[in-house]
């Protein structure tokens, strides 16, 4: 952020608590005594920031975080928000899949809102206001289309006071990105005592995951015993079997693959003769090749080195020069910031993977090394 202005560019921002002619703002600047020292280049002064009325730094530190926020799509400090965001995202697996299984409509704003979301943390971290202020601000904004986004995000999410924003924050870190669509998505319910409790809604859900044949009234008890002398408020038998009824239809997929993976692969996996049939979760398996590519570049014959998440078939593909371990480090680390960490990774006995780098690497990372029989 810029903090020296000379009365030029004060007249030009056109800011809220200054005068609008160079006279006025020098006799203001003079009443006022403001700091101000003498410009590198041309005559007159400049003055700085902290001596600005403050109604004016605040108009300052808004048009500043305006464009940052309207740089979304190249703004480094974005990128790293936005890599945080989906590496804490791509940890909570069971959102994910959630997320794949809401409709179009549900997915696309949830979308928007995420897109929100980054644009407000980064306009909050530009803009040095307080949190409040600045989300404040950037509501009253976005409502007066004062903030950039792609057009279909403000069709889908035209509005975002300030409350909407924390709320968003919240049910993302709390329940997961798919909680984002709303009351409206499939099978979602309206929060009631138990998802605004996280302590008593982690129990329940570690309890059914558990023991998922446990009766309620067992449940029931051992909720009251796990929280006794605790703020935390209990809720009746029959507001916990539909709660939990709820939850299990929400996650048919996942609770089915926990009480019987049998009938999990010959309900939910696509039989197409898989040999990868027993792979039923995100990053539980990637595997990796090379190839040369079949077509010759103006400098060369170039490789294609590429990863594949197993479980859900996304790919991520780098061409290099070679296939050696410096390519295949590159692969790792693209595939990881995308997806995230794996718990396996399969290759096959060439020297690229076989490197003391690479096995180093995935050592490091915690990642299990599988070699292909030779």
């Amino acid at each position: 952020m810029k903090y020296w202005y000379s009365v030029q560019a004060l007249l030009l921002l056109d800011l809220v608590g200054l005068p609008t002619t160079k006279m006025g703002m020098l006799k203001k600047a003079d009443s006022e005594g403001w700091v101000s020292r003498a410009r590198a280049e041309g005559k007159g002064k400049e003055y700085h920031f902290d001596s600005l009325p403050k109604n004016t730094q605040t108009a300052l530190r808004i048009s500043y975080a305006k464009k940052a926020a309207a740089s979304i799509a190249n703004n480094a400090t974005v990128q790293e928000l936005k890599a945080a965001e989906d590496a804490r995202q791509l940890r909570t697996e069971t959102a994910l899949i959630r997320y794949q299984a809401l409709s179009a409509n549900q997915r696309k704003k949830v979308d928007a809102i995420s897109q929100i979301l980054l644009a407000v943390r980064l306009f909050h971290a530009e803009s040095g206001l307080p949190k409040k202020t600045a989300y404040e601000a950037f509501s009253d904004l976005y409502k007066n289309d004062g903030i950039t986004v792609e057009p279909w995000v403000r069709a889908v999410q035209p509005k975002c006071s300030r409350p909407t924003l924390y709320r968003w924050e919240k049910v993302s870190h709390e329940q997961g990105i798919d909680a984002l669509a709303g009351d409206s998505g499939k099978g979602r319910r309206k929060t009631g005592k138990i998802d605004t409790q996280a302590a008593l809604k982690d129990y329940i859900v570690g309890m059914v995951v558990d023991k998922p044949h446990i009766k309620m009234t067992t449940l029931s008890k051992a909720i009251a015993a796990e929280f006794s002398g605790t703020d935390t408020e209990l809720v009746s038998l029959r507001t916990l079997e539909r709660w939990v009824n709820q939850w299990k239809a929400d996650n048919a997929s996942v609770f089915t693959a926990i009480i019987n993976p049998e009938e999990w692969k010959n309900k939910y996996m696509v039989a197409m003769g898989s040999a990868s049939d027993e792979v039923i979760a995100l990053n539980q398996l990637w595997e990796f090749d090379s190839t040369p590519a079949d077509l010759m570049l103006t400098d060369g014959r170039f490789s294609i080195l590429g990863v594949i998440d197993v479980g859900t078939r996304r790919t991520h593909f780098v061409v290099s020069r070679t296939s050696d371990s410096k390519g295949v480090a590159q692969v790792i680390r693209e595939a990881i910031l995308k997806w995230g960490v794996p718990i396996t990774a399969k290759t096959d006995n060439g020297a690229d993977y076989k490197s003391v780098w690479i096995q180093h690497a995935l050592k490091a990372l915690g990642i299990h090394q599988q070699f292909c029989p030779p």
